[in-house]
């Protein structure tokens, strides 16, 4: 039962501190993309647009993205 412990619950080493690295970079850009696409949307829709699901879905990834960066902080240190 320890040896199952040890597998799956210990630390990982600071190796995978790149995993967070890469996750904030992916999920930067795909905040920038989403927020440029959503000004689009509102400048050029001549349809109702659902604002909530917008600002949502912007807000989703900013809050992914800063937990990234966060986790990737503490990982480093």
């Amino acid at each position: 039962m320890n040896e199952i412990n040890e597998i799956f619950f210990s630390p990982l080493s600071k190796e995978y501190c790149s995993f967070f690295y890469l996750m904030s970079v992916i999920m930067f850009v795909l905040l920038l993309l989403a927020m440029i696409a959503a000004i689009i949307t509102v400048i050029k829709s001549k349809k109702k647009i659902n604002y909530l699901l917008l600002i949502s879905n912007v807000l989703t990834l900013a809050l992914v993205y800063f937990q990234n960066r966060l986790l990737y902080s503490m990982c480093i240190n």
